[in-house]
């Protein structure tokens, strides 16, 4: 079975088919070939003047020797296959037909400002890109220094941007001031420096040699705009062949890939996955192992893109021809880096510490590197009394006086929880990372904000809608669909509402009413409001609405469409999440079924008493942490 192949090649080697060659009779130039299925070149002047922009940079870096000997820059893939057609042998560029286009348009500016050629300089041809259904572009583009401003170049949408493309570097160039030629040539002798000699710039040759049908790949990586991640890159560095077909070394190299596959499976898991990592904007990943990589590369928000494969590359090197030893001795390292991750989530108190401060927000290859210095009791503490602590109050009075909308009111909610999960020493019960991570959190008041009045119809309607299936048990919209006419008579017939008192009877009446006939809005609704805020005893200030005794974590799901629904509605919702299987934190649980509180003489009001229980409770789990 051929595999896939994956280089870093300069742009020297992108001309050479003494390098690029495989078993076919090659000819004398190297060619491109672009298939039907994918539309033309479309560059437009912001892109080519970001790679100038990058390319000029670099040089000048290199010009003022402020570059390592072997540093280069590098592109992202072009992804080839071979292909054969009418005896000439092509590499169908499967991905990077825009970058490749526009490094031969670049180049073709640079000799033509220089007067030279690459048979002259640098005893090479140039390369061609050839199309399956537009023929002439190729040539308008293998003459692109000559034809970019003639007539023609709005006869072809493929002659338009490839002579806009042309006109942006030549003005470019202009605007830089850039004039002299043998500045230019300098650039250009940079640009086709040989492989490692003159810090070259290089492009990631992805060589596809299996089956795989072509367009699929092309729908892949383009169509879906999934590209090549950096691990797809890596693995391929990893698994790539040497030309002596060895059998031992094809054994170490299946092995490898088994290894990966292993590890690939492992991170499947949503337990652990969720247990080392936390989605952000800067890491959003397709593939899971990428993220290992990313750690054990040290890469962050400021990194290039391809970071983790140039370092592993770095590790590993180029040869493809030197023993596989040196890759085979780099996996061992890198699964070793992982095995270390995997046994903490397996040790029941590394993964609640680790995974809490994953949780919010401190970086695991932080904690990792942290790790190296100390031994497992010592590093245990460091968790505890030095990571942890940072998050959450030092002290009891700090403690007591978080209120809403302190950033630490998050942090010290999610370490209460954790706490009280590892407070059982007999039970097996690890808290759910991955349920907390895939669902959204508020911080939410237990009982009610009064002065937060309801706003959008919305929100009424959903306040409505709760307080009558609160009180029946039923679902007035379900019921109306059923019987869709209705008069007060029929209302209290399907809602049962003749046992109930009378003005609460009459006030889920008024509210059905309203919610049927679309009228739910501030001004219909706010009376009854009021008198279901008075019924909850909602209607005094005993408590400190905002402070930390009246917070705890709730779920968007919990919390509907509305923030302010009373302290029963909310208990309510609470028990049937366990009814359903609904992920709450054992925390909010037990808040909402007063665990806490040492009276329980009622069950639909959060209470002075039940609010100062809840916050003795977490002043005794949280004790660890607090100073005094």
């Amino acid at each position: 079975m051929a595999t896939n192949k994956l280089e870093l090649y300069s742009l020297y080697q992108l001309h050479d088919n003494n390098i690029l060659k495989q078993d076919q009779n090659i000819q004398k130039e190297v060619h491109y070939f672009i298939d039907s299925y994918q539309r033309g070149y479309r560059w437009d002047k912001h892109q080519i003047e970001l790679l100038l922009q990058d390319f000029w940079e670099f040089h000048q870096k290199a010009i003022k020797k402020q570059l390592q000997a072997n540093e280069y820059y590098c592109l992202q893939p072009i992804v080839v296959k071979p292909k054969t057609i009418d005896g000439i042998f092509y590499w169908e560029v499967l991905d990077g037909q825009q970058r490749l286009t526009s490094l031969k348009i670049l180049i073709q500016y640079l000799l033509a400002e220089t007067k030279t050629t690459l048979a002259e300089e640098y005893n090479l041809n140039d390369f061609m890109i050839s199309y399956k259904t537009r023929v002439q572009s190729s040539s308008f583009l293998n003459e692109i220094g000559i034809t970019y401003n003639n007539s023609s170049r709005t006869d072809n949408i493929d002659y338009f941007y490839m002579s806009n493309a042309f006109e942006a570097i030549t003005n470019w160039f202009k605007e830089k001031g850039i004039d002299q030629k043998r500045d230019k040539r300098t650039f250009l002798d940079q640009l086709m420096s040989d492989k490692d000699q003159g810090n070259p710039v290089k492009v990631i040759w992805y060589e596809v040699n299996d089956e795989t049908d072509s367009y699929e790949i092309f729908t892949r990586l383009n169509i879906g705009k999934i590209k090549l991640t950096n691990s797809e890159l890596i693995k391929a560095l990893f698994l790539r062949r040497p030309n002596s077909g060895d059998l031992h070394e094809d054994i170490k190299l299946r092995d490898l890939s088994h290894d990966w596959n292993v590890l690939e499976q492992k991170l499947q898991n949503d337990e652990l996955w969720y247990f080392l990592y936390k989605k952000n904007k800067h890491n959003v990943y397709t593939n899971r192992i990428e993220y290992i990589f990313d750690l054990y590369c040290d890469k962050d928000e400021n990194s290039e893109e391809g970071h983790s494969f140039y370092k592993m590359h770095e590790k590993i090197g180029d040869d493809i021809e030197v023993s596989i030893t040196s890759r085979i001795n780099e996996w061992k390292n890198f699964k070793a880096y992982f095995q270390k991750i995997e046994g903490w989530f397996i040790d029941y108190q590394f993964y609640h510490y680790i995974g809490y401060l994953v949780a919010v927000g401190h970086p695991l290859k932080h904690i990792i590197k942290e790790s190296d210095q100390l031994d497992k009791l010592a590093f245990l503490n460091h968790l505890k009394k030095e990571l942890v602590a940072k998050f959450v109050p030092s002290s009891r009075t700090d403690l007591m006086d978080l209120k809403y909308g302190n950033k630490l009111v998050f942090n010290t909610l999610l370490l209460f929880n954790i706490e009280t999960v590892l407070s059982n020493i007999n039970s097996n019960y690890r808290f759910p990372f991955n349920l907390f991570k895939t669902q959204n959190w508020d911080i939410e008041h237990i009982r009610s904000q009064n002065d937060k009045v309801l706003i959008t119809d919305e929100e009424w309607r959903a306040w409505a809608l709760d307080i009558v299936e609160y009180f029946t048990g039923a679902n007035i919209t379900v019921v109306f669909e059923n019987h869709p006419l209705f008069d007060v008579i029929v209302i209290e017939e399907l809602f049962h509402l003749k046992d109930f008192e009378e003005s609460l009877a009459g006030s889920l009446t008024n509210i059905i009413t309203s919610f049927v006939a679309n009228t739910c809005n501030k001004t219909s609704m706010s009376p009854y409001f009021q008198y279901f805020k008075s019924y909850f005893k909602e209607d005094n200030d005993e408590i400190t609405k905002d402070s930390i005794y009246n917070l705890a974590l709730l779920d968007s799901y919990t919390n509907r469409s509305y923030k302010n629904a009373f302290y029963p509605l909310k208990r309510k919702r609470i028990q049937d999440n366990g009814k359903y299987g609904i992920f709450a934190p054992v925390c909010t649980t037990n808040t909402f079924m007063k665990v806490y509180s040492k009276k329980l003489d009622n069950l639909t009001f959060w209470s002075e008493s039940d609010a100062e229980s809840y916050l003795s409770e977490m002043v005794k789990v949280l004790k660890p942490y607090l100073n005094d």
